[in-house]
């Protein structure tokens, strides 16, 4: 009788594992700020000087709202950034305007919102840095897009 219900157990049990193994799993990425918003998130590769970058570009009345900020590893002693606002036409880039901040610290934050734009069209921000950390020049690079 013991060995009879080891027997069905072990059946029911391997008719549950095929059961189970015959649906298909579906996995979603989750919704997020940048599919909200109708934004891309900034590519970053990776980075022995620099711990993370941030980007942003907005339309704030008629105007790019354009930030970032670059956050280097300690004994960083130099950033020099270079921001670039550009603007899609047809399948190519045209230059809008340049910022350049430096900084003598591991952090740099830029912010401008002074740049007029046309509405619906798509806008790149650019940012070019040159992170000097322990003698050690490294330089990095991050964009992100968006239609405003």
């Amino acid at each position: 009788m013991k060995r009879r219900a080891i027997k069905l157990a072990a059946f029911v049990l391997m008719g549950m594992f095929l059961i189970i193994q015959s649906f298909p799993a579906h996995a979603k990425a989750p919704p997020n700020l940048s599919q909200a918003t109708n934004a891309y998130m900034p590519i970053m590769p990776l980075s022995d000087n620099v711990n993370s970058i941030s980007l942003t570009i907005s339309n704030s009345s008629g105007k790019a709202a354009c930030s970032g900020a670059i956050f280097a590893a300690t004994g960083t002693t130099s950033i020099k950034a270079t921001f670039k606002l550009e603007k899609k036409v047809g399948s190519s880039w045209s230059h809008e305007k340049t910022w350049t901040k430096d900084s003598t610290s591991s952090v740099l934050t830029f912010s401008d919102s002074s740049h007029s734009i046309s509405a619906g069209s798509t806008y790149r921000l650019t940012l070019t840095a040159v992170v000097v950390r322990n003698g050690k020049s490294e330089t990095v690079s991050a964009s992100t897009e968006s239609v405003l």
